[in-house]
């Protein structure tokens, strides 16, 4: 299976939902971005399921907790 980088994305909820993988997989990752966003999973739930959005701190926060550059 061949990786693909953020560049290959124009939504970040499509990037996102690459990243936490299938549903069945996706409570751990939910859980540290939630931690790292001092929220709740929930919350992760409904910015993947496009029902809420992340502010531009948040975003920053996700970025670096996903190990994502400046770039």
């Amino acid at each position: 299976m061949v990786q693909k980088s953020i560049f290959d994305f124009s939504d970040y909820r499509e990037y996102l939902l690459y990243r936490v993988g299938p549903k069945t997989q996706r409570l751990g990752i939910k859980s540290g971005i939630a931690k790292a966003l001092n929220c709740q999973p929930t919350f992760i739930s409904q910015v993947l399921a496009s029902r809420s959005e992340f502010n531009l701190e948040q975003g920053e926060r996700v970025s670096g907790y996903l190990g994502l550059t400046s770039d």
